[in-house]
């Protein structure tokens, strides 16, 4: 067996001008005494110890240099390096490079452009060829963060060819313990800050909870001082298809955590050749990046690299996902797109898609079946002139559709997962519906909970076992904007709702049901609630081109905002709130809120991050272009999102799923409050401002008890 460099690489071995492969032959005759790597090479404990590196691939040849110089040797050059490899090739004899290899990779001095496995357990660097030994890989390799600067460490770990993820199966704590604070340091979820210039390292611990297992591993980190305090590229996540292109926006911050040009000459990047093409267009007034994929699965890491006078700074890495997932297309002549609701169910190791939505006046049903790979669609007869605003939920007996039609609200439901219907109407009564946002469903228990909202009235039912049980209705409600309906840990219904007075916040407590205003004037166009793993709620609202959260903690209740200021620290444009046409969230298991907005033609996702102690946002442009009014997200069990929105180049519908979601618990998480909204607790009516309209709610410092109506079966009209 013949083992040449470009075996090692994976790459031809006709090719001799690939990068990786001049340096990596440079590199290694440059270790041999006499300058014949057809001789034998001996690679003592010294040579061994002089190199901290774990990824060839990503070697610098600042990096080589160096290394090389403290072993007193110098690089060959690439004339006769390349020389020598061709004559090695045409004499056909065995090298002692074979050995040279098989002990750098085994004694984990190095391993060949192998870090990112893809889901055919075969490494995206060199097809299959080697595998690092220790199961984690921190991204950026060979990192270095700016004095008063920050950066992004990423812990990776790969298990039979699979990252592994914080989930269900698998419980994750991570830990990160630095060597010198006074260089840097490390908060709890890997953000790195320079302190002073140096070279220090730190040991990232990860735990698995469920099956007891403890991955670790080092790296070192260098502190410089440089102009550049921080560099990444938007967005910091994307799926692509093989031969999909994608534009991402390069940012440096200074000093001052403030936007900063740069110039081309000054930027590199890492990546592997053989995993994705980019190209870079860095002006005064525009950095952009065109990455295209070359696979179809697996993933891959970017790593901005910006380097002046001898001095370089490392920026975060961008994490590309390569997918085949396909999209669900328009049938010849048909639009829809609007109005759009989806559900996930568990299938086996995946999720099956059932997804509503309408288009001129027509109801669609779409399902995904993960294991077979393709969307399937049906049409579902309304007979009706508009259909509007549909609704999806599954219970024990099949999968519903809640649709309004000429003001009647119809119900469709499936026993065989959408493979036939039957349609009957809800209520006898016709209701007029002004907006999607003035209905909502959820289910809690063994109930089905289905709110709506007229010009002046608020209903709300409980609409299982094919009846429906008025639970309570609020009147005078003043031009009502939106609804959102949850639960708390325990099964207790929670509502928010937002009219012209403000924004009202609706319990159940003990069988009865309460509401309190907690934000006043009007102005509020959209809301939405969700529940932590802790019990604790958060209310997120849009008013006056900024999105504005709400979230209960244990001295009270604490706001944030997300306005132009983080679009434009996260490399975006200015005027991305100005026009939100809709948005939904979510609360991870981590507690953090995870946001997908449309905005104008344009998908953003923005993220909660950072530590405990402080909270901070993450924004990504997902979507460029062609994103319509109308979008719907769901979490899976990993805690990744999927959203299904709008299309208006297709004039369909387009699915959007978050790739491999890195992130892990932190021991902070432990502390955090584990109490539901009481109330009837001193602190909630402290900070909460009780309704003086006496016909909605009784003016009292304590809360006001809704009035229940008698509990009234409806049989529902086949």
């Amino acid at each position: 067996m013949k083992v040449y460099p470009q075996d090692l690489l994976g790459i031809s071995r006709e090719d001799f001008k690939e990068e990786r492969l001049v340096l990596l032959a440079r590199f290694l005759q440059s270790l041999d005494d006499d300058g014949n790597i057809s001789k034998s090479i001996n690679i003592t404990k010294e040579v061994k110890d002089s190199f901290s590196i774990s990824q060839f691939s990503d070697m610098l040849i600042e990096d080589i240099n160096s290394s090389l110089n403290k072993i007193n040797k110098r690089l060959v050059n690439e004339v006769d390096a390349i020389r020598h490899l061709k004559n090695s090739l045409n004499r056909q004899k065995k090298m002692k490079l074979i050995k040279l290899s098989l002990v750098l990779i085994t004694s984990g001095l190095f391993i060949i452009g192998c870090g990112d496995t893809n889901d055919d357990k075969k490494d995206t660097g060199n097809g299959g060829n080697s595998a690092p030994k220790n199961p984690m890989s921190i991204y950026p390799k060979n990192p270095v963060v700016a004095k008063d600067g920050n950066l992004k460490l990423l812990p990776v770990i790969s298990e039979d060819g699979k990252i592994l993820e914080d989930s269900d199966e698998h419980t994750l704590y991570v830990t990160y313990k630095v060597k010198n604070e006074d260089i840097f340091t490390v908060g709890t979820q890997g953000d790195v800050t320079g302190i002073n210039p140096g070279e220090s390292e730190v040991t990232i611990t990860i735990k698995d909870a469920n099956t007891s297992k403890t991955y670790t591993n080092k790296v070192k980190i260098k502190v410089a001082v440089v102009d550049v305090s921080k560099l990444f590229l938007n967005p910091s996540v994307a799926s692509l298809k093989k031969d999909e292109r994608k534009e991402f926006t390069l940012t440096a911050l200074d000093s001052e955590s403030s936007a900063t040009l740069i110039e081309g000459k000054y930027m590199k990047f890492k990546y592997q050749k053989d995993q994705i093409g980019l190209t870079s267009r860095i002006t005064s007034e525009i950095s952009t990046i065109n990455i295209t994929a070359k696979q179809q699965k697996g993933y891959t890491f970017v790593t901005p690299v910006f380097e002046k006078a001898g001095v370089r700074v490392t920026g975060d890495s961008t994490l590309i996902q390569f997918t085949s997932t396909p999209q669900s297309n328009a049938p010849s002549g048909a639009s829809g797109g609007e109005n759009i609701d989806f559900m996930r169910v568990k299938n086996g190791s995946g999720d099956d898609l059932y997804v509503v939505h309408t288009g001129e006046d027509l109801l669609y049903f779409e399902s995904f079946k993960h294991k077979q790979g393709k969307w399937s669609r049906q049409k579902l007869d309304v007979d009706g002139t508009t259909v509007e605003y549909p609704k999806i939920y599954k219970d024990s007996d099949g999968i519903h559709v809640i649709v309004v039609s000429d003001n009647v609200f119809y119900k469709f439901t499936s026993e065989n997962n959408g493979g036939s219907w039957t349609k009957e109407k809800l209520f006898d009564e016709k209701f007029s519906i002004s907006s999607e946002n003035n209905l909502d469903i959820i289910a809690i228990g063994s109930k089905i909970i289905f709110a709506f909202a007229t010009d002046d009235k608020l209903y709300v039912y409980n609409i299982s076992n094919n009846s429906s049980e008025k639970l309570f209705e609020i009147s005078n409600i003043d031009d009502i904007k939106s609804l959102k309906l949850t639960s708390n840990k325990n099964g207790k219904l929670r509502m928010v709702f937002a009219d012209k007075e403000g924004l009202t916040y609706v319990s159940e407590q003990n069988g009865s049901y309460y509401m309190k205003k907690i934000v006043e004037n009007s102005g509020i166009e959209q809301v939405k609630i969700a529940y932590n793993k802790y019990n604790s709620p958060t209310i997120m609202y849009y008013k006056d081109d900024t999105l504005k959260e709400i979230e209960k903690t244990k001295s009270g209740w604490a706001t944030a905002s997300i306005s132009s200021l983080q679009f434009i620290e996260n490399g975006l444009a200015s005027d991305a709130l100005e026009d939100i046409r809709d948005f939904d969230f979510l609360v991870d298991r981590y507690g953090n809120s995870r946001i997908i907005v449309a905005d104008d033609d344009k998908l953003y996702y923005i993220k909660e991050h950072g530590d405990s102690n402080s909270k901070d946002w993450r924004v990504d442009k997902i979507i460029e272009k062609d994103v319509g009014d109308y979008v719907s997200v769901k979490i899976d069990n990993k805690s990744r999102l999927k959203a299904i929105f709008q299309n208006t180049k297709t004039e369909w519908i387009k699915y959007w799923a978050e790739p491999v979601y890195v992130k892990y618990r932190d021991k902070s998480t432990k502390s955090k409050i584990d109490d539901e909204l009481d109330i009837n607790s001193n602190e909630v009516t402290k900070i909460v401002t009780i309704h003086s309209d006496s016909q909605r709610i009784k003016e009292t410092s304590q809360e006001t008890e809704l009035p229940t109506p008698e509990k009234k079966h409806h049989t529902v009209d086949k």
